[in-house]
């Protein structure tokens, strides 16, 4: 088989991957977030309370209206977005790099986990994903074909308008983009980069009626409950993204996780003096911690968004720099370049085990069993509570989600902040485990004793109760 033919079964292994399963999951906190947003009757005044901008709600709005709100069919939405960013990258590294790096890049996007998981999540990450792989294909075009500068620059534009208008931290963007075309770029006149630097800004200001207005309200909510990060996240933070799902390593075996560390480290030991050899390896590398380390200094001062899913380009550019060594490996009859051409086969099926993995059971927080059992003892009279300890309406959201078709039901939710006003006799509670929700968990247990409880499924739990003396 020739290597475009090998592209395209690995585009087709990519499509499939994100399309498996969409119906394995359920929605977690923040994807019932999601929808509660997108259904709202107004949906700015909703985000004023959120940190988030309009773009990727606004899409799931005109997206659940014409083919509805089921699980199934809300992760095809983000699916699609990330099979689209799939397909660009990989076009575009054929295109300006070579076949032999466009292969490459298409196995690994294909299989990287962390792509696979956020591709069926329904939030803002396809979204952003999607958007940096539009804007880095343009810097690929703007730096390898000169001749095309504005076609270029204007998929450099849209794209940074696409992911700053579905997440602000896609600022990371802007540094990654210009780190790796002046690099790229250097032996042409520093000039080359203003353009570029144009059109990011464009990209950013096409939003400035939203920034000046909405953004300062965002700013004011009390959204502390991330940890600052560390240093020890900012060392695992490469690996962290190519397997992380939800910020963590867990959802894959520990030898698999082991065993893609050591494969990495082959191919990135090989490819680091690309740095000093100011090839487009070292380039993208360059451009991929330039990203990483402003992320990480901003999150020491004001916003803790320094976790995998919000480090898109920086994860893009991580994955042309591994495509790079190994196409570069490919050339080399030496031992080592045998051994870089071994460990990256070795990486592909490691992410693919890992990634069909992720498919075989339910990994999320586990509000639909949770609100199968509200529905299968709900009696006349009782109320329900889910608690979150978060904004009111958010915190309801997982309830509203589920309970969608019962309008019985729905009328019996009462919103966390007036539980203890009401007091119901008998009480269905959903409970998100979370530190700063316990509290309120444990006042709520010393007016309740406990009817039924069914286990904790990845942090969520649901207990039936009856109000003491009852």
């Amino acid at each position: 088989m020739s290597q475009r033919s090998w592209i395209a079964v690995a585009c087709i292994v990519g499509i499939a991957l994100r399309f498996f399963g969409c119906g394995v999951h359920s929605l977690w906190f923040d994807e019932t977030m999601t929808v509660h947003i997108a259904r709202s009757a107004d949906l700015t005044s909703v985000l004023e309370r959120d940190r988030n901008p309009p773009l990727a709600f606004s899409a799931f709005r005109v997206w659940g209206e014409i083919f509805g709100w089921s699980e199934r069919v809300l992760r095809v939405l983000p699916a699609t977005l990330s099979s689209l960013a799939m397909l660009i990258l990989t076009r575009a590294s054929m295109q300006t790099l070579g076949a032999r790096v466009g292969l490459s890049v298409a196995w690994l996007l294909a299989v990287c986990p962390r792509n696979v998981w956020f591709a069926q999540e329904v939030r803002t990450y396809a979204f952003v994903e999607f958007g940096c792989a539009l804007a880095i294909s343009g810097a690929l075009f703007f730096v390898q074909r000169p001749s095309m500068p504005r076609r270029a620059c204007a998929a450099i534009a849209a794209g940074t308008a696409i992911a700053f208008g579905s997440h602000y931290t896609s600022y990371g963007l802007v540094p990654a983009i210009l780190v790796y075309v002046r690099l790229a770029d250097a032996e042409r006149s520093a000039r080359r980069i203003l353009p570029v630097t144009a059109s990011l800004a464009i990209g950013i200001l096409l939003w400035s009626p939203w920034l000046m207005r909405v953004l300062p309200l965002q700013l004011s909510n009390d959204w502390g409950h991330a940890p600052r990060p560390g240093w020890t996240d900012l060392v695992s933070m490469p690996m962290r993204l190519l397997v992380a799902h939800s910020g963590g390593l867990e959802c894959a075996a520990p030898h698999l996780i082991a065993a893609c560390s050591g494969l990495v480290l082959v191919i990135g030991v090989f490819g680091v003096r690309r740095v000093y050899e100011r090839s487009r390896g070292g380039a993208f590398l360059a451009a991929s911690c330039a990203s990483a380390l402003v992320m990480f200094v901003v999150s020491q001062t004001s916003f803790r968004g320094f976790m995998p899913r919000y480090l898109y380009a920086s994860q893009l550019l991580m994955l042309l720099f591994l495509s790079s060594v190994v196409s570069g490996a490919v050339s080399r009859a030496s031992r080592f370049g045998v051994a870089v051409r071994i460990a990256f086969a070795g990486l592909v099926a490691c992410f693919a085990v890992i990634s069909v993995s992720q498919k075989t059971r339910d990994l999320r927080e586990g509000y639909a069993p949770a609100f199968a059992a509200v529905v299968q003892n709900f009696v006349d009279g009782d109320a329900i509570v889910s608690i979150t300890s978060t904004f009111e309406g958010f915190s309801e959201a997982p309830a509203t989600y589920y309970l969608r078709n019962d309008e019985r039901l729905l009328r019996a939710i009462v919103p966390e902040h007036r539980v203890f006003a009401v007091l119901p006799k008998r009480l269905h509670v959903v409970f998100r485990e979370a530190p700063y929700s316990w509290p309120l968990w444990f006042r709520l247990m010393k007016e309740y004793r406990v009817l039924e409880s069914r286990p904790e499924q990845n942090r969520v739990r649901y207990v039936y109760a009856a109000l003491k003396g009852t």
